[in-house]
């Protein structure tokens, strides 16, 4: 017994000193060696030098463009990735602990959700980072105390002028966390906005339609059918396994979910972070997945589409893993679900 008890000490800080390594080794790579393995880090460089000229002619990204023509002035490019990695990192350590994530306690599984967050997110996607970062203050903040401020006012639009994505996330975590009146049909307001959000997601005359992209297009004399030409995508047996092994991990949790009798899928508000991000990766997924699967047999996914789908879907099923790795650390199906979402990340960016 007492073989037993040292021998599962020795595992355990082992474990630990894993999981810290990783998220350690992570956080140097990102601050240090943000321009490797990195599809985006030349798109922000030409928008970091160019920001003058994109003030004058282009209205998108306004506040962004503003911030770049200022620093630019100032230090270069390399310097202020530098900068904006850190202060990144550091923000989201302090969201993590808030999240309930205990580094002292943190093992190789329950570090992956972390990891996989910080590439992805803070290493490529830094747009929608620091929108997250906006999110995680404000759910964190509404979870503390039960009135809305102007602050949290002033974080949401923030957020959404920063990345309009993150509205896919903002419109049902405030649901859920307001919406305790609307009783049964809670679920049902949430199901219909992700049904939306699939159609719009697969739909490129949808979306280009109501940003004004179809006169972009026209002014370039090109037709919505030649741009979707242009992104064509194929689908291999090995892509629809890959789609696949995602849909099954996601049924077999939802249905552990179900018989483990869960809060998050419960429509009463539970008054804690991870609550919520359970809530909506479970109820989003749920309605996403299989939308967009039916969808694809009657539209023709392009890859401008697909790219909108992947950003959903990797957000959610971020969400769902730290949801999981909070209140379900060790079960099989949490340690799966880390696992391949880490894989598929060093996957895409990696090899």
């Amino acid at each position: 017994m007492k073989i037993n008890l040292i021998r599962n000490n020795v595992f355990g800080k082992f474990n630990n000193l894993l999981g810290l390594s990783l998220i350690s080794t992570v956080i140097f790579f990102i601050i240090f060696c943000s321009s490797s393995f990195n599809p985006d880090y030349y798109s922000y460089e030409k928008l970091f030098y160019n920001a003058d000229n994109y003030l004058k002619n282009i209205g998108q990204l306004f506040f962004i463009f503003n911030v770049f023509s200022l620093l630019n002035d100032y230090v270069n490019y390399d310097f202020f990735r530098i900068i904006l990695a850190v202060f990144q990192v550091g923000i989201y350590i302090l969201i993590f602990k808030k999240l309930d994530f205990k580094f002292k306690n943190i093992t190789f599984f329950t570090c992956l959700p972390l990891v996989s967050f910080l590439i992805l997110k803070v290493h490529v996607q830094i747009r929608e980072s620091i929108a997250l970062i906006g999110y995680f203050y404000v759910i964190l903040d509404l979870c503390k105390n039960k009135n809305i401020s102007l602050k949290n006012i002033g974080f949401f639009i923030f957020s959404i002028f920063i990345h309009s994505g993150t509205i896919l996330i903002w419109i049902p975590s405030i649901i859920y966390r307001f919406g305790d009146f609307l009783g049964k049909n809670k679920k049902l307001i949430i199901s219909l906005f992700f049904l939306s959000g699939s159609v719009f997601a697969c739909s490129t005359f949808l979306r280009f339609s109501l940003n004004g992209q179809l006169e972009a297009l026209h002014s370039m004399n090109l037709n919505l059918e030649e741009y979707r030409m242009y992104f064509t995508t194929t689908l291999s047996k090995g892509k629809i396994i890959y789609r696949l092994s995602y849909f099954i991990l996601f049924s077999l949790i939802y249905y552990e979910e179900l018989l483990l009798k869960s809060l998050a899928l419960k429509n009463n508000f539970v008054n804690k972070p991870y609550y919520i991000l359970g809530y909506v990766s479970l109820n989003g997924l749920i309605i996403f997945l299989p939308s967009v699967f039916i969808l694809s047999l009657f539209i023709n996914i392009n890859g401008t589409d697909y790219n909108l789908i992947y950003r959903t879907v990797s957000i959610l099923f971020i969400f769902l893993s730290f949801y999981r790795s909070i209140i379900y650390p060790k079960r099989y199906l949490t340690l799966i679900l880390n696992f391949l979402i880490v894989i598929d990340i060093f996957r895409l960016f990696f090899i």
